[in-house]
């Protein structure tokens, strides 16, 4: 008589039908995490992106306030607000200005003026008499969060005889 090893033991249909079902649910898992993990990476480079466009106009902003600042020194000042828009149209600012009452201790300096004339004599002298402004300056734009907007104020030195900075 021969005798088979006892090792030998044939696999049953069922055992095969719930081993494949569980490497299904497996798979599926595994899809599920990385799916998930997929998301959480996706939505740090979106995020990323915003906070960098944010950056982009907060830095343009900033280049638009410091140019209206030097402008207010240079351009003579008549009093009425000063609008305008950024030729790309994302910008507005908002130029404005007081005298300045910080400190009454300052006066009003009085200068005499004198010019030459063309064959290089001296013209008449005239008083000029000169005051501090305050002069605020407002970039602002907008974002699919609201309106953002910077500013910032300096002191300026105007003359009323030449409208411009001494």
């Amino acid at each position: 008589m021969t005798r088979f090893p006892m090792a030998f033991h044939p696999v049953k249909k069922q055992d095969q039908s719930s081993r494949s079902g569980f490497v299904l649910i497996e798979v599926l898992v595994s899809m599920v995490v990385f799916s998930v993990g997929i998301m959480a990476v996706l939505t740090s480079v979106l995020s990323a992106l915003d906070l960098q466009k944010d950056s982009t106009l907060r830095y343009r902003a900033g280049l638009i306030l410091q140019e209206k600042l030097a402008e207010s020194i240079l351009v003579p000042y008549n009093g009425q607000p000063m609008r305008g828009i950024s030729a790309d149209g994302v910008f507005s600012w908002t130029v404005a200005g007081e005298p300045w009452t910080g400190a009454p201790q300052v006066e009003k300096k009085k200068t005499k003026v004198s010019r030459k004339t063309k064959g290089g004599k001296k013209a008449k002298s005239e008083d000029a008499s000169s005051e501090l402004f305050q002069m605020a300056v407002e970039v602002s734009w907008q974002t699919n969060k609201g309106t953002r907007s910077i500013n910032a104020t300096q002191l300026v030195h105007l003359s009323s005889h030449s409208g411009g900075t001494q």
